[in-house]
């Protein structure tokens, strides 16, 4: 996942057909079952990431618009379930930093969506939509923004924690996801090269104390087992980072979260030393992840300069579980999250951190 620098912590205070929105029997909540700058720690052991653009600041008094006519910003979070990472339950992954990527309307004024939320461990999520049907035009059809930037020192490199990124449509019109309108991934470039595997599995464990950080047992459908560490974070984050109450529609927290997915390579490497010495990057993938500083993210697309600072995705490339092409005429939902299964030191988990999003559907 990806850090703020130390004084700015201070002063912030800071998958394709899916069964993602199902709690598994277990009660952990099910992705897909088919895929679902520099990480510099510098001063602080807690990592060195800056705060994605979250699109345009209209000002603190809002700007005019049509009501009648769509507006292009998020306009409602239908879901967040983070897997446990080292900003569950503070205010870069909570609840109400995921409300925050919607527009808001107050006396007659659109405010867009501005917030950072960070999608935690392997599976993590965020369901969204517009006021509008997304149609597929040619070229990019929706911006999702970030907080990528690369690596001076090492150009080959950048801070990239790539979220795959999925589509469905609302075919009978009722404002949810149903079961019978599944979600399609749409596919980067490199896929093939990329992806280590598209039947993940991977469980999280309840810690005994829910007051205090602690590492977080895991086991995978590959006989796979280990934890998200703490120890190197804890002074910095020192609350639990399992998902706690709020994000549970019962108010309880589950024993274990299972999730699903596509699960790429691991693009994270330590180019200095131990302990302090310590200098994470990430690999660049190719174009079609959010949060990944590939060609097309300082890109603007439909003259609008808030796209800037974004990952560009078109429609046309969304598969199917089977990896065939589907032919989609619009969207109405998109879900991204986390395919990595990767710590890394002294900076954590790779995470994707979601920033906002833009539909070009809505230029006027």
């Amino acid at each position: 996942m990806k850090k703020i620098t130390s004084r700015l912590f201070m002063a912030l205070m800071i998958a394709t057909v899916c069964s993602c929105s199902k709690p598994s029997d277990d009660g952990g909540e099910m992705p897909p079952a088919n895929g679902g700058g520099t990480e510099q720690p510098g001063d602080n052991p807690g990592g060195g990431d800056q705060p994605g653009q979250g699109g345009d600041n209209p000002g603190e008094g809002g700007v005019d618009f049509d009501p009648e006519a769509p507006v292009k910003w998020i306009s409602e979070v239908l879901e967040f379930m983070p897997a446990p990472g080292q900003f569950v339950n503070t205010a870069t992954a909570d609840m109400a930093a995921a409300e925050k990527l919607a527009y808001t309307v107050k006396d007659g004024k659109l405010h867009a969506g501005k917030s950072t939320v960070s999608l935690g461990g392997f599976g993590g999520y965020v369901v969204f939509r517009f006021d509008h049907d997304v149609i597929n035009r040619d070229g990019v059809d929706f911006v999702i923004l970030g907080n990528a930037f690369g690596d001076a020192q090492y150009p080959q490199y950048s801070n990239s924690e790539p979220g795959i990124v999925q589509v469905a449509f609302d075919a009978n019109g009722n404002g949810v996801r149903d079961d019978d309108e599944p979600w399609y991934e749409l596919k980067s470039e490199n896929r093939a090269e990329e992806v280590e595997m598209t039947d993940y599995e991977i469980t999280y464990y309840r810690p005994d104390d829910l007051s205090k950080i602690s590492d977080i047992a895991w086991t995978d459908n590959k006989g796979g087992s280990g934890t998200i560490p703490t120890s190197d974070v804890a002074q910095f984050y020192p609350q639990c980072i399992y998902p706690l109450a709020e994000y549970f529609a019962d108010g309880n927290v589950p024993e274990r979260l299972t999730f699903r997915g596509t699960k790429l390579k691991n693009n994270a490497k330590n180019m200095g030393g131990d302990g302090d010495s310590q200098y994470w990057t990430h690999e660049t993938l190719s174009v079609g992840y959010a949060d990944n500083f590939s060609d097309d993210y300082e890109a603007i697309v439909g003259d609008d300069p808030d796209t800037k600072g974004g990952n560009k995705f078109d429609i046309s490339d969304a598969i199917d579980g089977n990896g065939n092409t589907v032919v989609l005429e619009k969207i109405t939902f998109v879900r991204v999250y986390n395919p990595i299964n990767q710590q890394c030191g002294r900076t954590g988990e790779t995470s994707p951190e979601i920033c906002g999003a833009i539909s070009l559907t809505a230029k006027q």
